[in-house]
């Protein structure tokens, strides 16, 4: 699979989603990253991990700057913004960034590139 984009934003969206799935994982969790192609050309890149999970009624405050979503007094060290770049890295490249997560936990993230050339304006 090939796909033609922004390769340093592309990076910094993998990195923030491979850095919180291992970082809010349980103790002995995988992370996992799988590749496919979807019906509609996009590519996706899945990260997955079987950690806690992340609630439904959490999902939209996730993507929102410096929410942590009770995490602030963890010891996980973080700042709460990555996701929120990376969802405006995906917007600027006309990807889309989402998640899901498990009854019994553990959390998937995908970027799914559009098919074609893309190019990062200012995000």
């Amino acid at each position: 699979m090939h796909v033609h984009s922004d390769a340093t934003r592309i990076r910094q969206v993998l990195h923030n989603l491979i850095s919180n799935a291992a970082k809010y994982n349980r103790p002995g969790g995988e992370v996992r990253v799988v590749v496919s192609r979807m019906e509609d050309g996009f590519t996706r890149i899945a990260v997955a991990d079987d950690g806690p999970g992340i609630p439904d009624d959490a999902r939209e405050r996730l993507y929102e700057p410096f929410n942590r979503l009770g995490r602030e007094a963890s010891q996980v060290k973080g700042t709460g913004v990555g996701l929120t770049i990376s969802r405006r890295i995906a917007d600027a490249l006309g990807a889309r960034l989402d998640h899901a997560s498990g009854a019994e936990g553990g959390t998937t993230f995908w970027f799914d590139l559009p098919p074609g050339d893309h190019l990062v304006g200012d995000v």
